[in-house]
C-alpha cells in the first residue's frame, strides 16, 4: 500500500519543530493486532504498551456467561516510548485522521 502525503497546515509549515520524514516502511515488519492499550507516564515520556485480551472484549467463552467484574487479562505485545511534544503532535494527527474517516463514512453511508 502507497503512503498517502499528510497536508499540513500553515502553522505546521512554519514550525521549526516539524520537518518533512522520508519514511521507508520495512516489507518485513510484523503487523500486530492490539485491542488493548495501556498508557503509563512520568516527567519525560508517555510509554504507550499495546496488547490483547485473551478473550475479546465482550467475549465469554462458549457455554458460560461473562462476569464483568472480573478483569481480563492482556499480554502486551508492543511498547512504544514518546516524548510529550511528540504525543501531542501524535494526538492531533490522530484526531485530524479520525474525523476524516467519519467524515467519509458518513459521505458513503458506511456507519
Amino acid at each position: 500500500m502507497a503512503a498517502k502525503q499528510l497536508k499540513k497546515s500553515k502553522n505546521e509549515l512554519n514550525s521549526p519543530a516539524v520537518r518533512p520524514v522520508n519514511w521507508r516502511i520495512k516489507a518485513d515488519m510484523p503487523t500486530l493486532f492490539a485491542n488493548q492499550v495501556l498508557l503509563v507516564r512520568n516527567k519525560y515520556e508517555m510509554h504507550l504498551i499495546f496488547g490483547q485480551s485473551v478473550l475479546g472484549v465482550n467475549t465469554p467463552i462458549s457455554g458460560q456467561t461473562e462476569n464483568e467484574e472480573q478483569p481480563l487479562e492482556a499480554i502486551s505485545i508492543a511498547k512504544i516510548f514518546l516524548s510529550p511534544e511528540i504525543m501531542r503532535q501524535t494526538l492531533k494527527l490522530l484526531n485530524e485522521q479520525m474525523k476524516l474517516h467519519d467524515e467519509e463514512e458518513k459521505k458513503h453511508g458506511s456507519k
